[in-house]
């Protein structure tokens, strides 16, 4: 991975949660972004551009399985491929066996994405985005 990524800690939460408000929905609270900064088993990366934090991935270590939790790209630094890198870094880890994601289906730069760094569907969680929305469960192994 480049230099410009790096490990992302309590002190990013602004900057985390400037661009969640940006492009994620449902938005959660800025304590919940903040919750995964300070987990033990969490792990949390950023990729800086020349006007900051361009994009961030909270995951969630379980032994040799990732829980991707949230990912997401400043507006203006989309179509740059900085999630995708991310998300490749993560995966490349040494141990990194599995990872498992929702995703909303009709998201379809998500759904591209998750596709193309090798994640497949399992399954379908119903009513799982504000008990309303279905989501995929997908699943991605070495």
């Amino acid at each position: 991975m480049d230099n410009k990524s790096r490990k992302l800690t309590e002190e990013d939460l602004d900057k985390i949660y400037s661009i969640a408000q940006e492009v994620l929905k449902p938005l959660w609270s800025k304590k919940e972004y903040q919750y995964f900064l300070t987990q033990p088993n969490s792990f949390c990366w950023g990729m800086e551009d020349s006007e900051g934090l361009a994009c961030f991935l909270l995951t969630l270590l379980i032994g040799t399985e990732v829980d991707v939790v949230a990912i997401a790209t400043r507006k203006n630094a989309q179509g740059q491929k900085w999630a995708r890198n991310l998300l490749k870094h993560i995966l490349s880890l040494p141990g990194i066996q599995q990872a498992f994601l929702e995703v909303d289906p009709t998201n379809e730069p998500a759904v591209r994405l998750y596709l193309g760094t090798g994640f497949q569907v399992l399954g379908i969680r119903k009513k799982y985005y504000e008990g309303k929305k279905d989501a995929w469960l997908m699943k991605w192994s070495r």
